[in-house]
């Protein structure tokens, strides 16, 4: 959601990425807070070598993950009645433009693993890896670039709609969701386990109650 990391954390955390760019190496700031604006933080790591655009991808995921845990923000998907119009729309692509994998949509974010079903020659074919929510990571190829507007365009839809619906119904006024989506292709079994485990783990390093969050498992992965 817009409001699940605060401005005030985001902020602290460009400061702390231009310091431990600058110990690798890496000048030069636009001065923009946001980590993923052209010249900022993120975009500048791309400067970095393999190993520590891995180790710069692995220190931003941790942060990222423990903040949104904190449940900041006004966590509007703690209702169960939001969080039934989302999971509404996830499920409305399923077989269309992507296989749903697990989800779990927590007070203030949702992570899920999803299959695009990209189309070409007018034919329909599965891409070779799954995604989950996460922390940008490189996208290496043609093959993972097309997958990923895929997604991205699937998203936009699904957070256009969500945002729509929820305003309609009264449960918020403004903008309901960050800019970005947090991405990561998972690219073998043993990562997919990974994460499939942290999604039904998050709730309870959460704290959650049992009637603040849904976890799906799906049976296809």
């Amino acid at each position: 959601m817009g409001d699940s990391i605060p401005r005030q954390v985001l902020l602290k955390w460009n400061e702390e990425d231009e310091l431990w760019l600058k110990a690798h190496g890496v000048e030069g700031s636009s001065g923009l807070f946001h980590a993923h604006s052209v010249n900022g933080p993120e975009d500048r790591s791309t400067a970095l070598p393999e190993k520590l655009q891995a180790a710069y991808a692995r220190r931003t995921a941790r942060r990222l993950h423990v903040e949104l845990d904190a449940c900041h923000g006004s966590c509007l998907f703690r209702k169960p009645e939001v969080r039934k119009v989302l999971e509404d729309a996830l499920r409305h692509f399923h077989g269309g433009r992507w296989w749903l994998g697990d989800y779990v949509i927590m007070p203030n974010h949702v992570h899920l693993l999803v299959l695009p079903i990209i189309e070409e020659s007018g034919a329909a074919h599965c891409s070779a890896v799954a995604r989950s929510s996460g922390p940008c990571g490189n996208k290496e190829g043609s093959g993972a670039a097309h997958r990923s507007m895929e997604l991205e365009d699937i998203l936009a839809s699904v957070k256009g709609f969500v945002s729509t619906r929820l305003t309609r119904q009264g449960f918020k006024k403004g903008k309901l969701w960050q800019q970005e989506n947090y991405d990561r292709l998972v690219r073998d079994r043993d990562e997919l386990k990974v994460w499939r485990k942290y999604i039904r783990g998050n709730p309870g390093k959460a704290k959650l109650r049992s009637d603040a969050y849904t976890l799906y498992e799906c049976t296809w992965l």
